[in-house]
């Protein structure tokens, strides 16, 4: 094609930060170890006494494995298709349980590991530490179904 007069032209250049914010520390806020990654998905070790997302009315400020994700995970290589502008949980753990969390990185790795999830086709398994011996052999804890 050939560029005539009042024709725009631009280039889209992907910078190799672009895929996380301007970062103003070199370090994460806090320890989040990376168990598995790749240029899709990642799988991190939540620390218990933090929070996945913060909540939008407020209280617990900042401190969310959503915020840390950037310190903590590469950026897909060049030529991955439909990033996502930053890493995303695919689901949450409470702030005082502790494990392994789910985060997207492309658009269709977030389709399909929440669909995972909604269709319940993901297996969860909790471990708890119990101070003294409980009076049952088995059961549920808290009602859970």
């Amino acid at each position: 094609d050939r560029v005539r007069p009042g024709d725009c032209l631009g280039k889209q250049v992907r910078m190799g930060g672009a895929f996380y914010p301007s970062l103003t520390r070199s370090k994460p806020p806090f320890p989040l170890p990376v168990v598995y990654e790749d240029d899709h998905f990642a799988i991190v070790n939540k620390p218990a006494g933090v929070v996945t997302y913060s909540h939008r009315k407020g209280g617990h400020g900042t401190l969310t494995v959503r915020s840390a994700l950037p310190f903590v995970l590469r950026p897909p290589r060049p030529g991955t298709v439909q990033l996502l502008r930053r890493p995303v949980p695919v689901h949450r753990l409470d702030r005082a349980t502790s494990g392994l969390l789910l985060v997207a990185k492309t658009k269709p790795a977030l389709l399909e590991l929440s669909r995972s999830f909604v269709q319940r086709h993901v297996q969860k398994t909790y471990q708890a530490v119990l101070n003294g011996v409980p009076q049952w052999e088995e059961g549920m804890a808290g009602g859970a179904a």
